[in-house]
């Protein structure tokens, strides 16, 4: 009798999982850990196989909703997503690919302070204090940098940081 009802909670509960209702799917998980039998080994073996399901298949929705924002351009939210993706719980390619965009966006964050950093560095040590239209710029520039324009700033990075590197 207790095969049968697990039996059928965890029909029941990989019906929720492949159906994306993850929290559905883990409050019915919780139901038959606390309703079935714990001193079934193969049951409580079930149970454990099934949490590690659940978790797998949150940070797969949490990697689609990451790669759907980043194809957006969305990088705000992609920043703050990944912040709290569980790398750990995902599949080797997939966590060889958030690990990759990780990377990315640890790069990209570099970058935008290394131009904040050099921008004022060449505005106060060549010119003095900006003209206000080029002041306008410079801000521009900045509050414009992102990841879909950092590669075509890249000249002025390696530029500007060679002149810091010969100011000191």
């Amino acid at each position: 009798r207790d095969k049968a009802d697990a039996d059928k909670r965890f029909t029941r509960f990989r019906f929720l999982l492949q159906g994306g209702w993850l929290s559905a799917a883990g409050e019915e998980l919780n139901r038959a850990a606390a309703d079935l039998p714990k001193t079934d080994k193969e049951i409580k073996d079930r149970i454990d196989r099934a949490r590690v399901q659940q978790q797998r298949a949150a940070g797969r929705q949490q990697w689609e909703e990451i790669q759907t924002a980043h194809r957006a351009g969305q990088y705000q939210r992609v920043h703050e997503l990944i912040r709290g993706l569980a790398i750990d719980q995902l599949d080797s390619r997939v966590a060889s690919e958030a690990a990759a965009l990780m990377a990315k966006y640890e790069a990209w964050d570099r970058q935008l302070k290394d131009l904040t950093r050099l921008s004022a560095l060449l505005g106060d040590t060549i010119a003095g204090p900006p003209r206000p239209m080029l002041a306008v710029a410079a801000a521009e520039i900045r509050a414009g940098a992102g990841p879909d324009t950092l590669d075509r700033l890249e000249p002025f990075l390696t530029i500007a940081a060679q002149f810091e590197h010969e100011l000191k």
